[in-house]
């Protein structure tokens, strides 16, 4: 008996160690996988660095282009047109108007600050010399009543004609007082001229500041031309050569010509988003315009419902919507980096899947082993006692309990599979950044 549960054990245990093997083999597979895929990211991320420095457009996710490839039935209207459009929409000019907006101001500065800095500079000086003209006239002593006579003096003298021999003509003068004296020295005397303002100078400049500053009427951006269609000139294609985000929406429009003039509503709207292209690259519907028939009467026969629906059914327009998105380099790799990150996020999984049975193996492994000892044991010693210390090995083995620490990690371990380990990571990570920028968000961004 010992003979055969020793052989018995032995082949389990053989199979355990096979199983093991296998599956550190699986762990040794998938290893290999994660650090291929990591390589791959790597040379990937180089190539997207390399690409946005040789200018790669980061606004630019690819080119799209929307066709109108048929329509059936009878116009929903007459005059009926097709139109599409995308939104957010690219514009070429976008970024130039925000350079010259932004040069704008500081051009009108410069412009401001040399127009009145000579203006300012002429001002000070003016008023400079007018305070220098004022401090020396307060300065100058009052002349004195002598000194007015001795003017009147020698201007008399060079008034005199010329006398070799010094004879004095009579003459019979007039007396002459003092104060007549100081009137003819006051009307002799150079007026002082006042210093000229320069106030104009000012204004003027002042005036041509505001001419300078005063803003330049905008003149009406022109109305981008219409790109619709009539509903007879279908087939036909609209090509948006920049595409601004993989969530735009495409927008086809099924509308009355004056819907623009009269604020109506279009007949009908078929939108879809851009990113539903990114799978197949293609995308081919058709959609039917008008709205559902109405309720047939009672009196009429199934037969007329089923023929009458059948010939509306002909009769009802439809569209037919094709489209297709050519992704930009940089947006290739892009994808690229996105696939590769999920299938990394999946073989992490598996890994740690096969990681678990292969620790399960081990254990089972490292039990067999242990018995295979003790039938081993037990058959060396034979006879009753050998059975017995056999028997009790086995029934303390099976007894045995787990500890708490083994029940509590196999129960963790059975609830929290590796999908719900990625969700808790996920959300464990959301969390702490919307705490740390909640907290300290100001000294981030600062």
């Amino acid at each position: 008996m010992a003979s055969s549960a020793a052989a018995a054990a032995s082949a389990l245990l053989q199979k355990a160690s096979q199983q093991y093997l296998e599956c550190r083999r699986k762990v040794t597979a998938k290893v290999d996988e994660v650090k291929a895929i990591d390589a791959e990211i790597e040379a990937l991320f180089a190539k997207i660095v390399e690409a946005e420095k040789a200018g790669a457009s980061k606004k630019s996710v690819g080119r799209l282009e929307v066709t109108i490839a048929a329509v059936s039935g009878k116009a929903p209207v007459e005059g009926a047109t097709i139109d599409v459009t995308i939104d957010p929409e690219y514009d070429e000019e976008d970024d130039a108007e925000a350079v010259e907006q932004q040069a704008a101001p500081k051009a009108e500065k410069e412009v401001t600050e040399e127009v009145t800095k000579p203006a300012e500079a002429e001002a000070e000086a003016a008023a400079e010399e007018t305070e220098k003209q004022a401090e020396e006239e307060e300065a100058a002593p009052a002349q004195t009543e002598e000194a007015v006579a001795e003017e009147a003096e020698e201007a008399a003298e060079e008034a005199a004609p010329y006398n070799p021999w010094n004879l004095s003509p009579v003459v019979d003068e007039p007396a002459y007082s003092d104060d007549e004296a100081e009137k003819d020295v006051a009307k002799e005397e150079p007026a002082v001229n006042p210093p000229v303002a320069e106030e104009p100078v000012v204004e003027a400049a002042k005036e041509e500041e505001v001419a300078v500053e005063a803003p330049v009427a905008e003149q009406p951006t022109p109305a981008k031309a219409s790109t619709a269609v009539a509903w007879e000139s279908v087939p036909a294609s609209f090509v948006f050569e920049r595409v601004q985000s993989r969530e735009a929406f495409v927008t086809v429009t099924v509308a009355p010509p004056a819907m623009e003039a009269n604020d109506e509503d279009p007949i009908k709207e078929i939108q879809f988003p851009v990113s539903s292209l990114l799978a197949s690259n293609e995308f081919d519907q058709w959609y039917a315009i008008s709205e559902e028939a109405e309720a047939e009467s009672a009196d009429t026969t199934i037969t007329e419902v089923t023929e009458e629906s059948e010939a509306a059914r002909a009769e009802q327009p439809r569209v037919q919507v094709k489209a297709t998105f050519e992704p930009s380099a940089l947006e290739k790799l892009n994808l690229v980096y996105l696939e590769l990150s999920k299938k990394k996020k999946e073989a992490e999984a598996s890994l740690a899947a096969v990681e678990r049975e292969a620790a399960s193996l081990r254990t089972k492994y490292e039990r067999l082993t242990a018995t295979q000892r003790s039938l081993t044991s037990a058959g060396a010693q034979g006879g009753k006692g050998g059975k017995s210390a056999l028997f009790n090995n086995l029934n303390a083995q099976a007894a045995a309990d787990k500890s708490r620490y083994q029940k509590l990690k196999d129960s963790i371990n059975s609830v929290l599979t590796p999908q719900r380990q990625q969700v808790l990571i996920s959300v464990a990570m959301f969390v702490g950044s919307v705490t740390v920028f909640h907290a300290y968000g100001d000294n981030l961004l600062a």
